[in-house]
């Protein structure tokens, strides 16, 4: 087992051989934005099991929004393997790569794909040592699964907003009003004082705009009197949608916010394309039990950093 340098592959590639959200490992959105991927491959032989992507800063590997996942995806021939040979294969695989991150790199802090879920080739890297080896948080997000997902299943509370969002606007899915979201994005990072951990505007509008062209990415937008008060955006990619974005206008307005979500949802049932929604973070009180309240299910994944 070897890792080789890459290039970043396309999403066709991706959906045809790789397992997990793909998207945050695609040429498609990596190359929008302002930074410095790193690819790599891990091979046996001349076949490839796994994909890699980090976002680099000088020497180091860092996590920089809006690339919510990253470190490596399993190719879906590994699943072909009998179950007690996949566990070990991935330990294998997985074992490999932190060791080629801790010696190409001065500093690490990744967040793993969803996929992931045995970490133990990070926690146990240079066992018993103090210096050099990899701290895990553990973090939270929600996945609804399409396949048997309606409003009922929501909260109370959502429910309501529901219903009081179909009397009071629309939901338009017009690609027009991606400059409204991320004005808004701006305005309400800029109050929370994160503007800077995302790229500018212009990035965000241009990496927003092209996925929605090339049908990897919806937008919702909640219309009343003719004019936008909110909307959402989710990546759409390997049979996942995954929240990206969301900002509006208006203060104390969550029934826009329930119309744009429960909105798409709906419509990607009727596509019939994707089985699953991730949420994108759980992470907080208010956060947590407003994205809990669509009815979904806690999915674990880490937060894996390169302790000194």
């Amino acid at each position: 087992m070897k890792i080789e340098k890459s290039t970043t592959k396309s999403l066709a590639q991706l959906e045809d051989e790789f397992l997990g959200n793909i998207i945050f490992f695609s040429e498609e959105f990596l190359h929008r934005l302002d930074c410095q991927i790193d690819s790599y491959d891990i091979l046996v032989g001349r076949n490839i099991c796994a994909t890699i992507c980090v976002v680099v800063k000088g020497h180091d590997v860092i996590y920089k929004d809006p690339v919510i996942y990253g470190g490596l995806i399993f190719a879906k021939s590994v699943e072909s393997m009998g179950i007690g040979r996949i566990v070990n294969f991935k330990h294998r695989a997985i074992t490999v790569f932190a060791e080629f991150l801790e010696e190409n790199y001065r500093n690490v802090q990744i967040q793993l794909d969803t996929s992931i879920s045995d970490i133990r080739g990070f926690l146990w890297h240079r066992w018993m040592s103090v210096s050099r080896i990899y701290k895990a948080d553990i973090r939270y997000t929600s996945h609804i699964n399409l396949s048997v997902w309606e409003p009922s299943h929501m909260d109370e509370q959502r429910r309501r907003l529901y219903r009081k969002g179909k009397k009071i606007g629309q939901i338009s899915s017009s690609f027009d009003w991606v400059n409204f979201l991320i004005d808004c994005m701006d305005e309400n990072l800029t109050k929370q004082g994160a503007r800077d951990d995302f790229p500018s505007n212009e990035i965000l509008v241009d990496l927003c705009s092209s996925l929605l062209l090339k049908g990897f990415a919806d937008i919702k937008t909640f219309i009343e009197d003719g004019n936008p008060s909110y909307s959402v955006f989710y990546t759409c990619a390997g049979g996942i949608a995954t929240y990206l974005f969301g900002g509006g206008k208006l203060h104390g307005s969550p029934s826009r916010v329930v119309s744009c979500h429960s909105n798409l949802f709906e419509e990607l049932q009727r596509v019939g394309r994707f089985n699953n929604v991730d949420l994108e973070g759980i992470n907080s009180p208010v956060r947590g039990q407003t994205k809990l309240g669509f009815g979904g299910g806690i999915v674990p994944y880490y937060s894996m950093e390169l302790i000194q």
